[in-house]
């Protein structure tokens, strides 16, 4: 496979050449990056979970954008409205 992967980086003229190394890192993080649980995603690379967070783990700006938006939408605060909070 190393070899297979080097001869098409030099056919593509791809420079640095990518490893097969690359090919497992990417294949973890894009796991990570659609969502795929990291339990999951340890198991797939025969790791263990606390490997896999530290090195599959990490994330973008816009999946922390997209984690804080699952939460519902709050109402917007006025001077009005913050006076209300917790009145029943």
């Amino acid at each position: 496979m190393a070899r297979d992967l080097r001869e098409a980086c030099d056919r593509g003229k791809i420079k640095p050449r990518a490893t097969t190394h690359d090919l497992r890192r990417t294949f973890g993080s894009r796991l990570v990056q659609a969502g795929v649980d990291i339990l999951h995603v340890a198991r797939l690379m025969g790791i263990s979970v606390l490997v896999a967070s530290r090195v599959y783990g990490q994330t973008s700006d816009a999946s922390y954008r997209a984690a804080v938006n699952k939460l519902p939408k709050m109402p917007r605060l006025t001077r009005h409205t913050i006076g209300t909070i917790g009145r029943k």
